[in-house]
């Protein structure tokens, strides 16, 4: 039985981190050509956010009757926009941040690869490794409690006679 378990939780927790890995590295790609075209580097805080809102939508699409994990991506969610909504108008009121500014300056030649590598990808590096603590909850839920509920209680009541 926990041999089963185990290797449930092994098939689909790999196919999902994949799945999220390919989507953060698209996204954060996306963001550093929008940063370019905007000679703006600090739309990567806006992204930030956005980002977990899209690794929300995509985890609670694998699963979309799974009422627990359209919760967790509901609460996500509302976290992402307020936070993108909150950056997006200080991003609107400023030009580039200064930090940004500062890179931009030290990094000379290098900056459009050194942006690249060390605020877009390492953003979404963090991203992923944060939004693990979603993808647990949502593969425990989905193996665990559905084996027990599937081959437990159900199991027994159905097989019992009135």
């Amino acid at each position: 039985l926990l041999f089963i378990l185990i290797s449930m939780y092994h098939e689909l927790m790999s196919s999902i981190l994949l799945l999220i890995a390919i989507l953060i590295f698209a996204y954060m790609t996306f963001w550093f050509a929008v940063s370019i075209i905007l000679k703006r580097n600090d739309v990567a805080d806006l992204a930030w956010g956005l980002g977990f809102v899209m690794i929300a939508i995509a985890l609670s699409a694998t699963h979309p009757s799974e009422n627990h994990l359209n919760l967790i991506s509901l609460l996500v969610s509302i976290w992402g926009i307020r936070l993108a909504t909150h950056i997006y108008h200080r991003l609107k009121k400023t030009t580039e941040d200064r930090r940004y500014l500062a890179w931009r300056l030290d990094w000379g030649k290098y900056f459009l690869i050194r942006s690249y590598l060390q605020v877009y990808l390492l953003q979404g590096l963090f991203m992923f490794l944060i939004s693990l603590s979603i993808i647990l909850s949502i593969i425990f839920f989905l193996i665990f409690f559905n084996y027990i509920i599937n081959n437990s209680f159900f199991s027994f009541t159905s097989s019992y006679r009135y």
